[in-house]
């Protein structure tokens, strides 16, 4: 009785069909997509070590944005969030990692510096999401 009533809900709600039809883009990546994501991440966390400080701050204008989205834009396939939050994770941990290297400060103080640039790569993704 209760099998009958979970169909009708999930037929009715399309929040369940959400679900389900991203739970299925999600399997349906393959090695391509998976490829095309690191591809993309680490093309824009290398260029995004080209940079200037225009206010002599820790605020930089790097050319890592304008390559995500010429990359996001070849790679129409792949899932724009996705492909940014791996790529946010990926150029905080280089950057963290380059600026311990050179004892430029503990570890904590560090991850502070660079999450608001974790930060805008993942809202940029979901504003970008929006537009295209």
């Amino acid at each position: 009785m209760w099998r009958n009533e979970l169909r009708v809900l999930y037929s009715k709600c399309s929040i369940f069909k959400y679900l389900e039809s991203n739970i299925r883009v999600t399997i349906m990546m393959n090695r391509e997509h998976i490829k095309n994501i690191l591809l993309v991440a680490i093309a824009t966390t290398i260029m995004g070590q080209v940079f200037i400080n225009p206010f002599n701050s820790t605020f930089r204008i790097t050319l890592g944005i304008p390559v995500l989205v010429l990359l996001l834009l070849k790679f129409e396939q792949v899932p724009i969030i996705t492909t940014n939050i791996v790529t946010a994770f990926s150029v905080v941990t280089l950057r963290f990692f380059i600026d311990y290297s050179s004892h430029a400060g503990d570890a904590i103080s560090l991850l502070n510096k660079h999450m608001p640039s974790a930060i805008f790569y993942i809202v940029f993704g979901i504003l970008l999401q929006k537009l295209i």
